[in-house]
């Protein structure tokens, strides 16, 4: 992604690009508009942008504090044995659910097992629970043209984040052997769809 704008990235547009004039690929799932709703106007880590974000917290990034090994600067992008990935839905869902989690969650030497979601109360005058997922997946946002994949095309990646048990693991590793079987059962209109399965329904 190529930025443009201020020094800081509140109000940065940003341009999606590819190599040899193909045609961008984007996700746009959950914006910052999302997270205000929480976190007010507050400066996330480094920045305000979903965007930004992704720059960093993607499938080859990961802790080095979590790995087995000495932390160091790496010039590969081998992980350390046991390092924690620190892809983008993976990190803002585990955060989350916190206390929920079966296993809990440490990244870069913090514990998050004790957190509860949220403090306090939405703007909507609802007290949300991590089970919602539409909180933040809000289909109400029009320039969140993939809202909905939490409940139309769930995956492996991102419900095992949250749902860490032994047994779901065991489950999603059974049901994801060549390729995702998920919506099978999970999809829209099934018995066990998303949605239902939360108690949204």
């Amino acid at each position: 992604r190529k930025k443009a704008g201020s020094s800081d990235n509140k109000t940065n547009a940003f341009f999606d690009w590819v190599p040899a004039g193909d045609v961008a690929e984007t996700r746009n799932i959950v914006n910052r508009d999302a997270c205000s709703k929480s976190h007010g106007d507050s400066k996330l880590h480094r920045g305000y942008a979903i965007e930004l974000c992704v720059g960093c917290h993607n499938k080859n990034s990961f802790d080095p504090f979590t790995g087995t090994g000495t932390p160091t600067l790496a010039t590969t992008d081998t992980a350390l044995p046991g390092s924690s990935s620190v892809i983008l839905e993976r990190l803002v869902h585990k955060v989350h659910m916190g206390k929920n989690l079966v296993n809990g969650y440490s990244i870069n030497g913090e514990d998050y097992s004790t957190l509860e979601y949220p403090s306090g109360v939405m703007s909507s005058g609802t007290t949300p629970n991590p089970s919602n997922c539409a909180v933040c997946h809000d289909e109400s946002n029009a320039a969140m043209t993939d809202a909905a994949n939490w409940r139309t095309t769930p995956t492996a990646s991102a419900c095992g984040t949250c749902h860490d048990s032994g047994a779901a693991l065991g489950h999603i590793a059974q049901e994801s052997v060549g390729y995702e079987t998920c919506t099978v059962c999970h999809g829209v209109g099934k018995a066990l769809n998303v949605p239902a399965a939360h108690g949204l329904q």
